[in-house]
């Protein structure tokens, strides 16, 4: 939103008010502004304003609001109402719903045969029923409707779901706020939403990504750092900004934040000091170094080091490349690696096939070498 130039104020309470009226459905962008005084920002948060906009806020709110959420404490209301205002594809849900309501919807082709020719026979419970020429079937008006089979008292708490799914309350709290009883209504109200949510043209889904509880992460449009797969889990939610998210395609796991994110892809100079590969897995130290894990080796190591003079690493002598024609004496493999040094200063080997270590012996061919005992 662009900055709002707020001059030329009348000394005068009833006209200041009277602008404060019409900027009250913009108090909420205005707040989080930079070009504002911060005189006039401590004048917003005096309880003469605050009750304006509270108001206004409540007359931007729908009609069935109260109704569906009048129930809860004034907090999870408030949640809700920031949520309504903040998400356009909440609101484009709710407005797909609104076409399906039972009492204004009425059908104009038979579910069953896909035939025109339908009448409206009787009424159950208020319900009106239609009756097919062509194939003789009697159908509900909410035949084929997130509302079919539903109580009509129960007709609000597919609302509270739909907003409940942009919301970052637990499963828990999720069961109170829609006004159901046991955990299993609440995925059974998700069902009856899910093919209106598939048919949403607002990509991503959410306004900012962040935890949510009926909003994967592919739908907010996160993807893997690692794999660039879209098939992602929450797997802890430290807090709603900033969650941990898993890929199911490569089992890696990162923060959503950039400042607490792992550094990825790993700088091609890094290697493992022991065996040089570079299939490596990366951890961010509390110190802001890296620590490395090999995944050939299983060697562990810090980078950049705590001393580069005086590192463990630094005083190593370079490792050898493996000699030709060098096998492993248990499983014949020629996959294998130098490891690192015997007490008597020759190579150790390691096979990658059998995970055996094995030294040569310099009055030996290569390809004759001796096992370690293990």
């Amino acid at each position: 939103m662009q900055a709002l130039p707020i001059v030329g104020l009348s000394k005068h309470a009833t006209q200041l008010y009277g602008y404060i009226r019409r900027l009250a459905p913009l108090i909420e962008e205005l707040l989080i502004t930079p070009f504002i005084s911060p005189q006039f920002l401590r004048y917003l948060q005096t309880p003469a304003v605050r009750l304006i906009t509270k108001e206004a806020v409540i007359k931007s709110l729908p009609s069935w609001f109260e109704e569906t959420f009048g129930h809860n404490s004034a907090e999870d209301q408030q949640k809700a109402a920031q949520i309504w205002q903040e998400e356009p594809a909440l609101r484009q849900l709710i407005q797909r719903l609104d076409a399906y309501w039972p009492h204004r919807y009425k059908p104009t082709v038979c579910p069953m045969c896909n035939s025109t020719s339908i009448q409206k026979r009787y009424c159950v419970s208020s319900e009106q029923y239609y009756g097919c020429t062509a194939c003789s079937s009697h159908f509900s008006a909410t035949h084929s409707t997130p509302f079919h089979r539903l109580r009509s008292e129960h007709y609000r708490r597919l609302y509270a779901t739909a907003l409940v799914l942009w919301g970052t309350w637990k499963i828990s709290r999720t069961t109170h706020v829609i006004g159901c009883s046991i955990e299993k209504q609440v995925h059974t109200y998700i069902a009856r939403l899910q093919p209106l949510i598939d048919e949403l043209d607002v990509r991503p889904l959410t306004s900012r990504p962040s935890f949510r509880f009926g909003i994967t992460p592919a739908q907010q449009g996160i993807r893997c750092m690692r794999c660039d797969s879209d098939d992602l889990i929450f797997w802890r939610r430290n807090t709603p900004d900033n969650p941990t998210i898993k890929c199911n395609s490569c089992q890696h796991s990162f923060a959503l934040h950039v400042e607490r994110r792992q550094s990825l892809p790993i700088p091609d100079s890094i290697c493992c000091p022991a065996c040089t590969s570079k299939n490596l897995l990366q951890e961010k130290h509390p110190d802001g170094r890296y620590k490395y894990r090999c995944k050939d080796c299983r060697s562990a190591f810090m980078y950049p080091p705590k001393n580069p003079n005086q590192s463990k690493h630094a005083s190593k002598i370079p490792l050898p490349p493996v000699p030709a024609g060098t096998s492993c004496p248990l499983c014949a493999s020629g996959d294998v690696y130098v490891k690192g040094w015997s007490p008597d200063r020759r190579p150790v080997f390691k096979c990658r096939g059998c995970a055996r270590q094995f030294i040569s012996n310099p009055k030996r061919p290569a390809s004759q070498t001796r096992p370690l005992i293990e």
